[in-house]
C-alpha cells in the first residue's frame, strides 16, 4: 500500500437493555477499512453487521445473512448503530472476527457483557 499508518478500531461503548443494545466503535489510528462486528446470542445465533467507507462503491460482500449498515465517513472517529438484541442475550460482540484487517491492538476488538451489567466503556 506504500504507507507507515496504522489501524486500530475498537469497541468504545456498549450500552443496552432488554430489548435493544447501543453499540460505539472508535477508529484510533488514521488508516481506514471497512469493518464487520459479530454480536453472538445466548441462543449461539450470530448476527454480522458489515460497516462500509463513504469512499466506497457499495456494501461489503461478506456473509450471505449480513445486515449492511450506513456506511462510516472517514474524517468520523466514532460510529455507532443499534442492534434489535436485548443485551442481556449477547455474549460476544466481536470487530473483525474473521481477522481480515492488520488491526495492530485486537485486545479492543471483543466485548464479552455479563448478565446483570448494562453498559460497558473502553478507553
Amino acid at each position: 500500500i506504500g504507507t507507515t499508518r496504522t489501524l486500530d478500531y475498537g469497541i468504545r461503548k456498549v450500552i443496552g437493555n432488554d430489548k435493544e443494545t447501543a453499540i460505539e466503535l472508535v477508529r484510533k489510528e488514521p488508516f481506514i477499512m471497512p469493518c464487520t462486528v459479530e454480536v453472538e446470542l445466548s441462543s449461539g445465533e450470530i448476527y454480522s453487521y458489515g460497516i462500509p467507507l463513504t469512499i466506497m462503491y457499495g456494501a461489503i460482500p461478506d456473509k450471505e445473512n449480513q445486515v449492511n449498515l450506513s456506511s462510516w465517513n472517514w474524517v468520523d472517529p466514532l460510529y455507532a448503530f443499534k442492534v434489535e438484541h436485548g443485551i442481556d442475550r449477547i455474549v460476544r460482540i466481536e470487530l473483525d472476527a474473521q481477522k481480515k484487517t492488520l488491526d495492530i491492538d485486537r485486545s479492543n476488538n471483543v466485548m464479552y457483557p455479563s448478565e446483570g451489567i448494562q453498559a460497558y466503556f473502553m478507553e
